[in-house]
């Protein structure tokens, strides 16, 4: 159980990453096939508002995966810390107890 603990927070950051990554994946894919829009009798407002809107969510697919990589990131850094101070409380106590 002790080896779950010491590394559930990289698992958990794994998960993260490979959600992220996945939900951008195919929102980059949707927002693609909308930038390639084309209407048969021209060009139309709505037409064009989809395309617009394509390269939009392009760019949102970009800031999620940006926030994922942080988030992750933040949750490895909280388990370490909480690591190395569930260490340094298992010393004292054991100072103490000596």
């Amino acid at each position: 159980m002790e080896k779950v603990r010491k590394y559930s927070h990289y698992v958990i950051a794994i998960i993260i990453l490979a959600l992220v990554f996945n939900g951008t994946a195919t929102m980059v894919e949707n927002a693609e096939r909308m930038e390639i829009l084309r209407s048969q009798g021209g060009t139309s407002v709505a037409e064009a508002y989809y395309q617009m809107h394509g390269s939009v969510l392009i760019g949102q697919a970009t800031v999620f995966r940006g926030l994922g990589v942080a988030f992750a990131a933040t949750i490895i850094y909280l388990g370490e810390l909480v690591k190395r101070k569930a260490s340094v409380t298992e010393n004292s106590i054991e100072a103490v107890t000596e």
